[in-house]
Parts: structure tokens; C-alpha cells; sequence
């Protein structure tokens, strides 16, 4: 299954189709965020100080604004292949082919999903920025379990990992960014992964990368979209003078959508690599806003959109520095 699938499909379409493993490596393009073909409007990206302001005042708004970004309409489609040139989809190597350096997305759709937020300041580094992605695959040495209409071990996950690892160590590239879904994520019929094993699993894979010689980054969970019974745009339609009630929250009730995060924290710390923890941009004092400014934050139940993702590539712009020098 591709990145664009998993984007676009609900919870319980996409623990079915995981289970099949396509990686994604293509052939350099040079593309710019803002040339998108697709009639998306993209915002100015905001400040660590104009982010957390935007963000604790976001929990208060009520309306739907007029200017809302991306429409209703477009939410469906505003993943990162949507606002980039169509000669650009679905999936692309950003950036100069001959940059002497490589900066490297690694993960499942949730590396994908930061595309917007990290090209920009790897591609005005004069770096390349390519992707290698496997949507339902974490990072995480683990097998996630699929349950559902076909439930199994997802073993071409593990194939996928090893084989992707492996052509990272060979092609010793500048700097590896991963990121990975931690939410709804089973290890055997029926029972959640636990944080051990994330912790573990990501142990074991930060050592397998270092003879890639690169550094290595880790961008944390986001909380999961978590209203039940419904979707961000669902809801924003539903509600367009209530919009508190799409707020999400970071300790939600609902099992499905507790995330992993402080198990990726305590492994990037004890691996001493950079962690990029995403919630203060998301969330205030526990509460995760639909919506922050004019934008939507959440595409789907899992996915924060590519055009809030693009709004947050200041902050990350700061957050990764350390890796492009």
C-alpha cells in the first residue's frame, strides 16, 4: 500500500491494507512547495512565538473562519503529493541530484506527512532530500499485528526495515529523519503495543543505521484525531459555529488513539539523538485545537494536513538545524 492510500483510507480500511509493504524510492525532481498545481493556498509559515500564541488562542475560537485553509473541500486531498506539482506525485527525491549531501525521510506515513515541514530548509541548504517510506510500517524493529477482515503478523514490514536499513548504511547519507504512527498499533491479536516495545524496537534500530554514519533524528508522534465517531472535516462541516467540539485532546479516553510518545522520547534520549516532540505546535494545556489561525490541523483521524504541516516548517526549520550542517 502507498503513503497516499494510508492518508486517505479510515482506521478500520487501513489495519486491512497495511499488511501490504511497497517501498518508495524515485528518481530526483526539483520542485518548490509553493508551485503546487492543485489550487491550494499555502500560509506564511509562523515563528515559535506566533505558533504557541496562535495555538493557545485557538482553543477558544469558536466559528469556522470565511479564509479557512485548506477549504472543506480540499481537506480530502491535502496531503503532501497534493500541494506539489503534479509531475511530482505520488512520491518524489527533492533538491539538486549532484548536492553533496542527502538528507533522508525514513518511517511509515507520518514521514510523509512532515514532507511540507522539512523541504523547505533542506532544499535552501543546497541538500537532497529524499524519501523512503512504508505506510503501516513503524520504524520501530517490531511486527505489528493487523486485525480486521484478513488479521496477521504484517511480516513484510520487518522485510521492508531490514531491506531499507541496509540500503541506508550503504548509501551513507547526510542525516536520517524518522518519524512513525504509535497509535492503534497491535502487536499480536487484539493488544496494543506497548511502550517497551517501542522503546526497544527503535533501540534496536538506531544501532542497526550507525553504520550509515549519519545522523540520526527522531520526530514524535502527534496526538491522534480522537472525536468519536467522526472526522476532522465531518465535524468542521457539522459544526461550523462550535468548533471546540472537533478539539482533540493528548490523553485521550479511547485506547485506539493513545499514542507512544514518551516511549520515543526515552529512546532518542538514551540513543543521545535529537528528538522532535510536535504537541506544544498542536496542542495547548492537553487540548489540540481543529483548527489554529485560518488552518486545519488534521486531514484525517492520524494525519495533520500538509498545509499546517507547511505553516510549521519555521519551527522545524530550527528543530533539524543541527542536522544540515
Amino acid at each position: 500500500m502507498t503513503d497516499k492510500v494510508a492518508f486517505m483510507k479510515p482506521r478500520h480500511l487501513v489495519r486491512q491494507l497495511v499488511r501490504v509493504a511497497i517501498p518508495v524510492l524515485v528518481a530526483a525532481v526539483t520542485v518548490s512547495p509553493l508551485a503546487n498545481a492543485a489550487g491550494f493556498k499555502l500560509p506564511t509559515p509562523g515563528t515559535s512565538a506566533s505558533i504557541t500564541k496562535a495555538v493557545t488562542s485557538a482553543v477558544t475560537l469558536k466559528k469556522l473562519p470565511a479564509n479557512i485553509l485548506p477549504t472543506l473541500a480540499q481537506l480530502p486531498y491535502d496531503a503532501y503529493y497534493a500541494i506539489f506539482p503534479n509531475s511530482c506525485q505520488p512520491t518524489c527525491t527533492w533538491g539538486n541530484p549532484s548536492a553533496s549531501k542527502t538528507v533522508v525521510l525514513f518511517g511509515d506515513s507520518h514521514v510523509m506527512m512532515w514532507v511540507s515541514a522539512i523541504e523547505p530548509e533542506v532544499l535552501a541548504a543546497g541538500e537532497k532530500l529524499q524519501v523512503i517510506s512504508n505506510a503501516g510500517c513503524p520504524v520501530a524493529t517490531l511486527t505489528p499485528y493487523v486485525n480486521g477482515a484478513n488479521p496477521g503478523y504484517n511480516s513484510a514490514c520487518s522485510t521492508w526495515r531490514s531491506t531499507t536499513i541496509s540500503q541506508l548504511n550503504a548509501m551513507k547519507p547526510a542525516a536520517i529523519i524518522m518519524a512513525e504512527r504509535t497509535t492503534d498499533l497491535y502487536s499480536s491479536p487484539n493488544t496494543f503495543t506497548t511502550d517497551n516495545e517501542i522503546s526497544t524496537g527503535l533501540a534496536t534500530t538506531f544501532s542497526a543505521l550507525a553504520p550509515s554514519g549519519a545522523k540520526l533524528a527522531l520526530i514524535g508522534d502527534n496526538p491522534a484525531y480522537a472525536p468519536a465517531g467522526t472526522w476532522p472535516g465531518v465535524c468542521l462541516g457539522a459544526h461550523p459555529t462550535a468548533i471546540q467540539t472537533c478539539a482533540t485532546k493528548t490523553n485521550p479516553t479511547d485506547p485506539t488513539a493513545k499514542n507512544h510518545l514518551s516511549a520515543e522520547q526515552s529512546a532518542a534520549a538514551q540513543a543521545r539523538i535529537p528528538f522532535v516532540d510536535p504537541t506544544p505546535w498542536l496542542c495547548h494545556q492537553g487540548i489540540c485545537p481543529a483548527v489554529v489561525n485560518n488552518l486545519i490541523v488534521y486531514q484525517d483521524w492520524s494525519h495533520i494536513t500538509a498545509t499546517y504541516a507547511y505553516y510549521l516548517s519555521g519551527v522545524m526549520k530550527t528543530a533539524i538545524a543541527s542536522l544540515l550542517r
